[in-house]
């Protein structure tokens, strides 16, 4: 037994009422391209529309000038077609709510959907209508669908009820990381910024914009803490490399200290003590 395996959707057709309607709706509101027109090869009495919706394949609607646009909305019983969906760009669905309120098309509103934006809408014969806007664009190579395959197995691990912009921002970094090689060994995020002074913000952080300042920082890992700090006059009490060396978390390191498990330590006034020139 083997699958009968799909390659995309190829066309959709629907039973639309006469020729106008259809294409005031589908070319006219949607903007899809009128692209052929041919009468219904299975039932004479109909018409044939094609429309292009934007990506070459076709909704296609059959026509019969006797029959009337009915606003009732069409059934959402098992086995029947509960809305179509059609991609719009954000720049597009932005302006959305305004063009369908200067028809005077009643609609659902801007509806968030985690990894995309919708709004609800119905045709002249009752099917309803989504625009729907992505918000994330995929790698280079992969599909929005194979993004949301990984943003869904994140958001699985995570136990977070709905997929939202974090798995999809998570998913690409990891799928770029993986079909993407790189000369580094270490990929892992990291702050570029840790070090560097830009403006005014390092010293207003630390209370030195207006004077001189005496500032300690103990590095840990990938943290950078400030340990202590003294301004203006009380810069002054400082003289010596011993005074220095005491003002750090760290301090002398010597035995006498109470050193971090791990750290080094040494007798009093050995550690500094040059070895050509003392006796051990």
């Amino acid at each position: 037994m083997r699958k009968l395996q799909s390659q995309g959707v190829h066309h959709i057709t629907i039973t639309g009422a006469d020729r106008q309607t259809s294409i005031g709706f589908w070319e006219g509101l949607l903007g899809m391209p009128f692209v052929f027109d041919q009468p219904n090869l299975d039932n004479p009495s109909e018409g044939h529309l094609y429309f292009d919706p934007g990506d070459g394949r076709l909704i296609t609607v059959f026509t019969n000038e006797e029959r009337t646009p009915d606003p009732a909305r069409t059934p959402t019983d098992p086995g029947c077609v509960h809305h179509l969906a059609f991609a719009v760009s954000q720049a597009t669905f932005a302006q959305a709510v305004e063009r369908l309120d200067e028809r005077e098309i009643h609609h659902s509103g801007v509806k968030d959907r985690g990894f995309m934006d919708s709004i609800y809408f119905e045709d002249p014969l009752g099917l309803l209508i989504e625009l729907a806007s992505y918000r994330f664009e995929p790698p280079v190579g992969f599909t929005h669908a194979e993004v949301l395959l990984e943003g869904h197995r994140l958001r699985v691990e995570r136990g977070d009820h709905h997929i939202d912009r974090i798995h999809l921002a998570d998913a690409i970094e990891a799928m770029t990381e993986r079909s993407r090689a790189s000369l580094s060994d270490d990929r892992s995020p990291k702050n570029p910024y840790r070090y560097t002074v830009i403006g005014t913000e390092f010293q207003e952080a630390c209370g030195t914009t207006e004077h001189f300042a005496l500032d300690v920082f103990l590095r840990d890992g990938d943290g950078v803490f400030l340990t202590y700090a003294t301004t203006g006059r009380g810069v002054e009490a400082l003289g010596s490399v011993w005074t220095f060396l005491d003002l750090t978390p760290l301090g002398r390191e010597e035995e006498w200290e109470d050193t971090p498990p791990g750290r080094p330590q040494s007798p009093p006034y050995r550690w500094w003590r040059k070895r050509d020139e003392y006796a051990t």
